[in-house]
């Protein structure tokens, strides 16, 4: 039995979008193309640019996407389906990480629209999601802040959209 599958992975970050595009077979994984676009804010814009230069075989398809997403709060770790339910939950980080949490799900939005009829998975950054509040709470008390605010939560000490660092409290 032969089976080949296109993937294509997605990094959508707040200034560029990163892609990749992978053949997978039954103990394979082959690197077809990669590539960097600066983003201009139109995610659909950007994935259409990315994807025109994406130089498919005859019989390439793409069967899979995986996003890349930097902050999934508590709840997300694993590599999880993007359905409606799941993005409506991670809608509500975008406050907490606003940086890059925005232009990704913006991307996710896009790639489910050009390509509706593949699964698209979301994959968490671990780094950043690993024991995240122990983390967070080591770090706010380490620069004096209040590890039960909002910016505590934030992989990058971000929160509430303005991008503000946890500051020192007196």
């Amino acid at each position: 039995l032969r089976c080949s599958v296109e993937l294509l992975c997605l990094d959508g970050g707040s200034s560029s979008l990163k892609y990749a595009t992978y053949r997978a077979a039954p103990g394979r994984l082959t690197r077809l193309d990669a590539g960097i676009e600066q983003a201009t804010g139109n995610a659909e814009g950007d994935l259409a640019r990315a994807l025109l230069k994406f130089k498919p075989q005859a019989d390439d398809t793409i069967g899979a996407v995986g996003h890349r997403i930097v902050f999934g709060g508590l709840r997300y770790e694993a590599p999880t389906r993007a359905d409606d339910a799941v993005l409506k939950d991670l809608e509500t980080l975008v406050a907490i990480e606003p940086l890059h949490l925005r232009s990704e799900l913006d991307l996710v939005y896009a790639a489910r629209r050009l390509m509706p009829d593949v699964p698209h998975v979301l994959c968490f950054d671990r780094v950043l999601q690993r024991r995240p509040a122990d983390r967070c709470q080591r770090r706010a008390v380490a620069d004096g802040a209040d590890a039960r605010e909002p910016d505590a939560l934030s992989p990058h000490g971000r929160g509430r959209g303005d991008g503000a660092e946890v500051r020192r409290r007196r």
